[in-house]
């Protein structure tokens, strides 16, 4: 049995599957949520690269928090094994493949498998999609990942973000200002101070070298 003969048979028994992303915020925690925000009244530097949390939240950011963190949870959880091999089985059967023995495009497949063990179906299946959309041939890992990275390192940082802001929800900045000790105590620890006398630090470390 050839590897393409391999590929219709298990495509032909694959069950309809959704791929549409559902990743999207309530437009109140959209903006708080994005790159580069940062509040009005902040002492000291960025962090998680661009984003500061806002000093408090109103009434309905808070609301919206935690049907926003399950959400976002679920869009994080990664496909099961066999959900992944029956997309890339779907787009095998599209493609032209290597020619090999059965049992070597198995051990293939699974490696691809366990190379995605981390990514959500949906994305799987969207990258499926754009590959089998332009492409000919079976993708290597590396030439794959990129179709997938984007979208979840957006929704990892978007769940970590609201993972803090619950945090601003309990804890206000005292006084409406965004110190380097409040930053650092809602972010969890994630913040990092630019210091003029040593590079990066932590903000509590750039408080003790009087860093500002």
């Amino acid at each position: 049995m050839t590897t393409t003969d391999v590929v219709k048979a298990e495509a032909a028994e694959l069950v309809p599957r959704e791929t549409e992303s559902t990743a999207s915020l309530p437009a109140c925690l959209e903006w708080i949520t994005a790159d580069g925000h940062k509040p009005t009244v902040i002492v000291g530097m960025l962090s998680d690269g661009n984003w500061v949390p806002p000093v408090a939240l109103s009434e309905d950011q808070a609301s919206e928090l935690e049907g926003a963190l399950a959400k976002f949870a679920q869009l994080l959880e990664p496909a099961q094994p066999d959900a992944a091999r029956e997309l890339l089985s779907r787009l095998a059967m599209n493609l032209r493949l290597e020619a090999m023995p059965e049992k070597a495009w198995r051990m293939h497949l699974d490696y691809f498998v366990a190379d995605l063990g981390d990514v959500p179906k949906d994305l799987i299946g969207k990258a499926c999609d754009l590959w089998r959309r332009r492409e000919k041939f079976w993708p290597t890992i590396s030439e794959f990942l990129p179709l997938v990275q984007p979208e979840l390192g957006w929704r990892r940082r978007t769940f970590r973000r609201l993972e803090v802001l619950t945090r601003v929800a309990s804890d206000p900045a005292p006084d409406g200002i965004a110190t380097e000790e409040w930053v650092e105590r809602v972010d969890g620890g994630h913040t990092r101070a630019i210091s003029r006398v040593g590079g990066m630090c932590t903000l509590g470390q750039a408080l003790d070298r009087g860093v500002h």
